[in-house]
């Protein structure tokens, strides 16, 4: 589950990672860039670059992540 409320500050990993949402919105933030994520959307990138995510809505958001 994604937090509600304020977006976390962004971070970077070494890795590549996908995110696909379950459940809810999710205010997906990548190297600067806001995306608008809905369930059934996926994305993949370069964990390298900063990125961050929070639940939209006022209602907690499920992702499944995966770090390769």
């Amino acid at each position: 589950y994604f937090p509600r409320g304020t977006l976390p500050p962004p971070y970077q990993h070494d890795n590549e990672e996908l995110v696909f949402v379950i459940k809810g919105d999710l205010e997906f933030q990548y190297d600067g860039a806001k995306y608008v994520l809905k369930p059934g959307d996926c994305v993949y990138f370069d964990a390298n670059m900063k990125h961050s995510a929070r639940a939209l809505g006022g209602k907690a958001a499920k992702a499944l992540v995966v770090e390769a």
